[in-house]
């Protein structure tokens, strides 16, 4: 029996990304990869799938099952992008994060029934080096520095842009801040410390 849905599109994702797949992909970075449901005839609901991955151009593959199934294939005209559920997701293996990795994927409603099939896509990883970002604790509006908001810009910042990784230090500074609470104060201050060691060396 034919499958009342296909798989429209698929999308692999580091955290931005779009259906042309403009953004480049980094090696050794956490990669998602969605196969977006379109509906022949109404919502159709109870959609699983498997995604299947190749780094050897093919001679061989490893699956691995949507983690949010069951998902909806509905109409196109009812297709939302930013819904969860009109798309099956995967998280690509870590052995599969470099090189050129194949991939396709397959939906069905029973596992031992009718499945319809992606068409495959070849995703091409590229190394860089990770980045060092100097940090300036300060505390502003008399509120003191949050060493949980400090940790937690660098998986932002992971997550943002395309880079295996950040690495974040303090920055040497002998003055402290002593400056008022206008915005323009700080940015002085900062621009200060930055030219210092822009001169005389980073740390």
């Amino acid at each position: 029996t034919e499958l009342p849905l296909t798989i429209s599109a698929i999308e692999a994702t580091q955290g931005i990304q779009s259906l042309t797949d403009p953004v480049a992909l980094i090696a050794g970075k956490p990669t998602i990869v969605r196969a977006y449901l379109q509906s022949n005839s109404g919502t159709v609901p109870g959609v699983k799938g498997t995604l299947y991955a190749s780094n050897n151009g093919g001679s061989t593959w490893v699956s691995v099952q949507a983690q949010n199934a069951p998902a909806t294939a509905v109409l196109p005209g009812e297709f939302d992008r930013g819904n969860d559920r009109h798309a099956l997701r995967f998280t690509l293996p870590q052995s599969m994060w470099s090189g050129t990795v194949l991939i396709y994927a397959e939906a069905y409603l029973d596992p031992g029934g009718a499945r319809t099939q992606s068409t495959q896509a070849s995703l091409s990883f590229i190394s860089v080096d990770p980045i060092s970002v100097g940090y300036v604790s300060i505390a502003y509006n008399g509120a003191s520095p949050d060493p949980g908001r400090i940790a937690g810009a660098q998986q932002y910042m992971g997550s943002l842009y395309p880079m295996q990784a950040v690495g974040y230090f303090p920055v040497p500074v002998s003055v402290p801040y002593f400056g008022g609470h206008s915005p323009s104060f700080v940015k002085l201050y900062l621009n200060a410390i930055y030219l210092w060691h822009d001169l005389f060396g980073w740390p």
